[in-house]
Order: structure tokens, then C-alpha cells, then sequence
């Protein structure tokens, strides 16, 4: 049985140098010597969106805020630098690169059956369909190991990021980088039978989801591809090419592994012979665990495939339990009901006194605030056409740069001017370092600023100009500016998972600037849509990811986004950021092109941070092994990934 049902309805960062040489062409048995661009190397923590539906919509009110005593630890992290570990912040210089692609040797007999079955716990849900464009959850199932993208990533020895070719065994790009041929990898079938993967398959995939080449995709992945990938197309049936709209060192690393959220393979000839309506509800892949039941707001159940290709898992079964309670979870691990999930940060240390360890990977998650709403450009980014966009300036955090029927930007329109005032005074009321001390015990760190981690060199070159002081006196003069002396009412979409920062900062607003927040909790299938269709104006976490000389969020700014995640806001700047990064490969026009983003984002107030704080599973190695795990930019599951190398004890 391989179904989907809906229901009720430490710290390892690493940043990928732009090294054009080493995606030019792999696979074969080669050894050259080729000349490289220089890099610099930035390392640049993430943030994931947690993407949790549930069955209804919830709305409440903040009134107080509840602090509670937690005792203070330290805990170490483990700093990885790319290509080489050096003091940071690093600059490293490349003439030249050696590449050595040798042929595969012959598979290794798997030598163990699996057995037994993991169970883990997660806050997250989500809903999923095995139709590639319907299905806005599918970069889960490259994270669970039911499905395969292009690349896979792993550390190499010196803990940097390595290309791991997965669904493809080599490729080899077109000298002016307008494309780029994948050779299918031989004998890597798909489960239940639909015969082996070949180009077919993976050209079909890409156009299904790809909103350029099929307008009605909302697939959860094909939106970014906005800006890079302009089609596929068969060259013969061992043989895909990808026609690139722009191709740089980050294009393989950024779209198509596992390290961001994945997009995994799916099956032609189970659509062509099923249909639609069947596969929607029987998920297909080439992973090292089928798919037996997904259950909404319940449970994920797989089953280990005996002599994978790739790798044969040690457990026979994994279960996943959806148990949305902190309380609950922590029970679950604590009497061995569950063995992996994850826990706030601020019973790390009591896990860990009692024996707990956290997984192999971990990453930064941060809280901040899209001022969503502010849909500022007037063209689209790639057609000129002119964009269809509300701007309701009725909310006190919009403004519209074209009030009074202009068709140029203008920052000094009357809501332009108040909405500045009225950013400027929410950003400067959050209680950073009590939140920091209260909720995350310590653990955290301050965060002032969205789309830059307090690591990041970028960030401590200009931490005094963009760090956002304490000062609710300063906003409430501010609100009183714009024309807000007795505040006003907004609300702020957080989901269904925990929320007790987002409870902390309403708080300050409201006993400082007399702001009154909503919270709304309807789960993200159901709100994910206002995002996409580019007409939510309500504030919300955000998103962001990957290394600052990469365009990753930029794009999800813009409108050369489409079909995809957005923020709530296109900007003009996002649009000149995003054409430079997309495109170059000099570090220092793709180190400007960062600092004059985040700029702006903090002239206009648009993206303040709250908190940054490091995130991952944990386990209890009394009942499992887990001593490898594939990094990661994205948190999902808890953090829980990689099942096929936990063994039970």
C-alpha cells in the first residue's frame, strides 16, 4: 500500500563558493587542471519557513506575556568553513582547480536486511499529493528519502560541501553556459514496479513543475526556478537539457540537491498509465524508503528498500508522528515512545543531562518579520508588463510609491512617509535581549536585521549602522508622527507551530505603542495561496537561506518568482540585486550588490529580526546510532532527515 490521505485537516553552516570550473563538466574518468575564478567564502546561517497545516483556523489575541525561568547554558558550535578551515572571515584565492571525476566502481553487495522500525516526533505537518504540479509539500519527500533529486550533498573531508550526483551520473555545460546535458544514471528503478528512470522522466518533471512551462503548477520548488531554468527537453533517452535563463557557480548547489528543500524525480509512466487522480494519491520515487501511508496531522509511514541503488537503509520501517504538544514530544523521547524530534532550545540542556545528544546536522533558524503588503515594483521583472498589485495603504505598515496614479517610484508619497514612521517604530519596539534571556535561555542570539545572520561577514562589517537599539520611546514618537498616537490594530499570520517569541513582541507593542496584534494560525495550505497569488498584506515570519553571494530570497521579492513562495513584497531593489547575482562571478560586485540589499531593507524598515537561534533534532543514543546525516538549509521535520543510516541498538 503506498497511500496519502489527508487528515482532520554543535551547528554545522557552510556557504558554497561560486566555482564556475567545477559544474562545467563531471563523470568519465578525468583528471584536469583548470583555471578558476577567485572567492570568497562567506559562511551564512538559515532560515526555514515552517510550513504546518492543521484543520482549522485559530485566531487569537496577545494580552500578556509569560515569562518563565530558564537556566543559562553555553552551547559550542561548530563553525565550517568551504574548501578549507581557516579563521574566519576568510577570503581564499583560487588559480587553479584540480578536478578528478572518476568512473564509479561496481556496486557493493548490501551485506544486512533491515530491520526494526524508528519511530520519530514532529510539530510539522503537511499536506502532500504524488502529482508533481499539485503538490505544494514535495520537497518533504527528498528530506524523508521517498524520493531522489538531481544531486544529493555530503561533506568532504575537510567538512566542505560536495556534489553528490544522485539522479543523474555526470554532466557538461555549454562553454556560454546557455545549457546544460544530465545523463540519467542506469539502473535506478522506481518502486512498485515503474521500470527503471531515464531522461524521460526528469525532462517531464521539470516542465510540469516549471510555472514557465506550465502555468498551473503551484508545485512548492518550481517557483524557484524564476530566473534560471527557462525548460527542459529530451535529447535521447539516457540524455536531459536544461535550457538555462542564467547559469552561475550556485545554479547546481542552490536548485537541484537536497540542501535547500529538494526536488525529487517523479515517475512518467506511473502518470502515464494511472493518471492523474492515482498518483495524487500513491507518492513514487526512487529513494532508499517507499512510501507506505501518509496521514495528514497524523503520521508518515515508509518502508526500507532492500538493495537501493544509493544505500540499503538499516531500519526495516520509519514512522513519523505528528504531535504538535512540546510537552508531549518531550514525554515521547524521555520514555523511549519516540526516539528522534525536536524540542525547544530551551530544553536542550536538560535533554542533554539526561543523555540526549542532537543529530549530525543542525542549523540557524531566526524570527523576523516581513512587513508584508508592500508591493513596490510597477513592471515585471522579465516581460515589463505592468503588474496588477494591491496596495492597501488602509493598513498602517503599506505604503504605495505610485499614490495618486504615477507610474515612477516615489518614496516621498504621503503613505510611503507614514509607513516608513510606522516600520520604523515596531522595529525598535522588540525587547531583543530579554527574549533572548527568557524564552531561549540564553541560547540565542540577538537578530536585528532579515536575510543576514550575525556570523556572517557581511553582517559584522555593518553591524552599528543596520543593529536596531531598544528604544519604544523613540517608536511611540515615531507612530505619533505618522499620525498613530493611540496605535492601531494588525495582524500577523505565525501558523500552528510555536509562537511564544512572536507572543513576546506583541506584547511590547501593545504595552508600549498601544499596537494590538491578532495572531493568525490557520494552517500554511490553506494561507500559502495569498503568497503565491502575490495579495497577502499581513505581516509573517518570512523566509531566508543560503549563502548572502547567492540570490537565493531575492527572487522570492521580485516577480521573477512565479507561481512560487513569496514574501508580500516585490521590490525595486530586489530586482537590480537579483539580475547582478544571478549572473556574475565577481566577488566583489556580488559583495556590493549584498550590502546594498540589506541596505535598503534597513533604510525602509522592511524585514527587522527579533532572534536567532541554532535548531535541530534530537535523539536518544541509547536506542539509536545516527552518525550520518546529509547537511542541510532547510528545516523540516523537526530536522529530522537521513533515516537510512540510523541503526537501532
Amino acid at each position: 500500500m503506498n497511500k496519502i490521505r489527508n487528515g482532520s485537516t554543535v551547528v554545522l553552516l557552510v556557504a558554497v563558493s561560486t566555482i564556475m570550473a567545477i559544474f562545467i563538466a563531471c563523470g568519465g574518468e578525468t583528471i584536469r587542471e583548470v583555471e578558476v575564478v577567485k572567492i570568497v567564502e562567506k559562511e551564512v546561517p538559515v532560515e526555514v519557513i515552517k510550513e504546518v497545516p492543521v484543520d482549522k483556523v485559530v485566531k487569537e489575541v496577545v494580552t500578556e506575556y509569560i515569562t518563565e525561568t530558564v537556566t543559562e547554558t553555553v552551547i559550542e558550535i561548530e563553525e565550517v568553513e568551504v574548501i578549507k578551515e581557516v579563521p574566519k572571515p576568510v577570503q581564499v584565492e583560487i588559480e587553479k582547480l584540480v578536478i578528478v571525476t572518476p568512473t564509479p566502481g561496481p556496486k557493493v553487495e548490501e551485506t544486512w536486511v533491515p530491520t526494526g522500525t524508528f519511530v520519530g516526533v514532529s510539530n510539522e505537518t503537511y499536506t502532500m499529493s504524488g502529482y508533481a504540479p499539485d503538490c505544494v509539500y514535495c520537497a518533504t519527500m527528498v528530506h524523508l528519502g521517498v524520493q531522489e533529486s538531481l544531486f544529493g550533498t555530503k561533506r568532504g573531508d575537510a567538512g566542505e560541501l560536495v556534489l553528490d550526483p544522485w539522479a543523474v551520473s555526470s554532466w557538461e555545460t555549454a562553454s556560454d553556459f546557455s545549457y546544460t546535458d544530465f545523463k540519467a544514471r542506469e539502473n535506478v528503478p522506481f518502486h512498485r514496479g515503474f521500470g527503471d528512470m531515464d531522461a524521460n522522466d526528469i525532462v517531464w518533471y521539470f516542465n510540469s513543475i516549471n510555472p514557465l512551462t506550465n502555468p498551473d503548477s503551484r508545485n512548492d520548488t518550481g517557483g524557484q526556478m524564476g530566473g534560471t531554468l527557462l525548460e527542459t527537453s529530451v535529447v535521447d533517452d539516457s540524455t536531459a537539457r536544461f535550457h538555462w535563463d542564467a547559469f552561475a557557480g550556485h545554479t547546481l548547489f542552490k536548485t537541484f540537491t537536497d540542501l535547500e528543500e529538494g526536488m525529487g524525480i517523479f515517475s512518467k509512466k506511473a502518470y502515464d498509465e494511472r493518471g492523474e487522480d492515482w498518483i495524487k494519491d500513491n507518492m513514487i520515487g526512487t529513494g532508499p524508503f517507499q512510501l507506505v501511508e501518509w496521514i495528514e496531522a497524523e503520521r508518515v509511514e515508509m518502508d526500507a528498500v532492500t538493495n537501493h541503488w544509493r544505500k540499503t537503509p538499516y531500519v526495516n520501517r520509519v514512522e513519523i508522528l505528528f504531535v504538535p504538544e512540546n510537552a508531549t514530544r518531550r514525554a515521547m523521547l524521555e520514555t523511549t515512545q519516540a526516539y528522534a524530534g525536536n524540542l525547544p532550545i530551551k530544553d536542550w540542556q536538560s535533554m542533554f543531562d539526561m543523555g540526549f545528544g542532537l543529530a549530525p546536522e543542525s542549523i540557524y533558524t531566526v524570527t523576523q518579520i516581513a512587513m508584508s503588503g508592500n508591493y513596490w515594483e510597477y513592471s515585471h521583472i522579465k516581460t515589463g508588463d505592468t503588474l496588477e498589485r494591491v496596495r492597501d495603504i488602509s493598513k498602517p505598515h503599506v505604503g504605495d510609491p505610485y499614490e495618486g496614479g504615477g507610474t515612477t517610484f516615489d518614496g516621498n508619497t504621503p503613505s510611503m512617509q507614514q509607513s516608513l514612521k510606522v516600520r520604523q517604530a515596531l522595529s525598535r519596539t522588540i525587547d531583543r535581549e530579554t527574549i533572548n534571556d527568557v524564552i531561549l535561555g540564553g541560547l540565542g542570539e540577538e537578530h536585528h536585521l532579515g536575510y543576514v545572520w550575525n556570523n556572517d561577514p557581511i553582517w559584522q562589517e555593518n553591524a552599528d549602522a543596520w543593529s536596531l537599539p531598544y528604544d519604544p520611546d523613540g517608536g511611540k514618537a515615531l507612530l505619533t508622527e505618522a499620525g498613530y498616537p493611540d496605535g492601531f490594530d494588525i495582524e500577523w499570520y505565525v501558523g500552528t507551530g510555536d509562537y511564544e517569541t512572536q507572543q513576546a513582541v506583541a506584547a511590547d507593542w501593545l504595552s508600549k505603542l498601544d499596537v494590538n496584534v491578532t495572531f493568525d494560525r490557520q494552517d500554511y495550505s490553506s494561507w500559502r495561496p495569498t503568497i503565491v497569488a502575490r495579495t497577502n498584506s499581513d505581516i509573517f515570519g518570512g523566509c531566508c537561506w543560503g549563502p548572502l553571494l547567492w540570490p537565493f530570497e531575492w527572487t522570492s521579492n521580485t516577480s521573477s518568482f512565479p507561481g512560487g513562495y513569496g514574501i508580500g513584497m516585490e521590490l525595486p531593489q530586489s530586482k537590480a540585486s537579483f539580475n547582478i547575482k544571478n549572473g556574475s562571478q565577481d566577488q566583489a560586485e556580488l559583495k556590493a550588490a549584498a550590502v546594498d540589499m540589506l541596505q535598503y531593507l534597513n533604510d525602509w524598515a522592511l524585514f527587522p529580526g527579533v532572534v536567532q537561534q541554532p535548531n535541530a533534532a534530537m535523539y536518544n543514543p541509547d536506542m539509536i546510532s545516527w552518525q550520518e546525516m546529509r547537511p542541510y538549509l532547510w528545516m523540516r521535520l523537526g530536522g529530522m532527515r537521513s533515516f537510512e543510516y540510523i541503526q537501532l541498538k
